[in-house]
This record gives structure tokens, sequence and C-alpha cells, in this order.
């Protein structure tokens, strides 16, 4: 339990206001947020979100649902089914005290594509990079690349960073991409 209170209290992304009963007054502070990147954070989420992935499974009896980590999609042919399962799950999250971010949830139909842990996967087997990292990792290289010219980084730190980026592209059908973003700098 020490180790588990050390890791869980090494990171905060902020702090939530939370009021104790019924007074207005009885507000406490809690600390939001996980450490990301050590393997705690995959076990824990197993552990904390084993809950809903019962719930959804035995309750709400959906055939069409994957989570990894801390993000889920589920399938259903039916909107209806889909927006009632939506609102269930979210009404069980709230009992974990968690919440779906506003900005992530989308209701579409598959033929457009499924976004899911960076990638958009197509049922004809296509897999692409989301748009929005492909975005974000040009605009991070060209400033590390800035800051390399200037002496702040060094271009083995640069070097880590495109490494770490075009072993993530790889996975999706990628190979123009890549071309495209690197003869574009």
């Amino acid at each position: 339990m020490h180790v588990i209170e050390e890791v869980l209290g090494s990171h905060q992304d902020g702090t939530e206001q939370e009021w104790a009963g019924d007074e207005l007054l009885a507000v406490t502070l809690r600390p939001r947020g996980l450490p990301i990147g050590n393997l705690t954070s995959q076990f824990f989420a197993n552990v904390y979100l084993n809950e809903l992935d019962q719930f959804v499974k035995h309750t709400l009896r959906v055939r069409g649902y994957v989570r990894y980590v801390d993000d889920f999609i589920l399938f259903d042919d039916d909107r209806v089914r889909l927006r009632e399962c939506g609102s269930a799950v979210r009404e069980k999250l709230a009992e974990l005290r968690l919440r779906i971010n506003s900005d992530k949830y989308r209701l579409l139909p598959t033929r457009l594509g499924v976004d899911f842990v960076g990638f958009v996967s197509f049922s004809d087997g296509r897999c692409k990079v989301r748009t929005a990292n492909v975005r974000a990792f040009k605009i991070r290289l060209r400033r590390q690349l800035w800051r390399a010219r200037r002496g702040s980084v060094a271009y083995a730190k640069v070097g880590e960073s495109v490494r770490s980026w075009v072993a993530h592209a790889a996975h999706a059908q990628s190979w123009r991409l890549r071309r495209d973003v690197f003869s574009s700098i």
C-alpha cells in the first residue's frame, strides 16, 4: 500500500472541488490525474475499470465493446440503443467518480472509420494515423529542430522523438505519410 501511495502521489494534473454532504461550505480539494507512462497506469485502469467492463458486458449486454486503458468504444447497429448505453455508461462512471471527456464522446457510423488510440481504422482493413496526431508531431518536430539549431536541445533528443513517432505511425498504412511529413520539414 505504501508503494501505491507513493506512485499515485507522484503526479497531479490539478485539483477538483468536492462537496461533502449537504454542507455548502464543506468543500475539500481532491487531487486529479494519474502518472502516465509507468506500468501502474495500465494496471490500475484494469483493476478500477473492471466494474465498468462487467457492467457493459453483463448489464448492458453490449456485444461490441473494446477498452484499452481508459479509452473505450461501443458498437451496435441501433443508434438509439447506443445513445441509451452511452447514458448508462456515464451514470456508471459517475458512480466510480469518473466522467467522459465531452470532446471525446462521439456517435458515428463505422463507415467513417473508428478513431481509437491514435489511429482511425476502417472495416476494409485500412488504418490511418489520426490527423491531429500528425499535425501535432509536425509542430513539435519544427520546435525541436529550432531549439536544436540554437543548441538548447541535443539533436540526439530530436532523433529519439522522430524514431518514436515513426514507430507509432508504422502501425498504420503510413509510408507515404511519413515520407511527406519529413519532406515538408
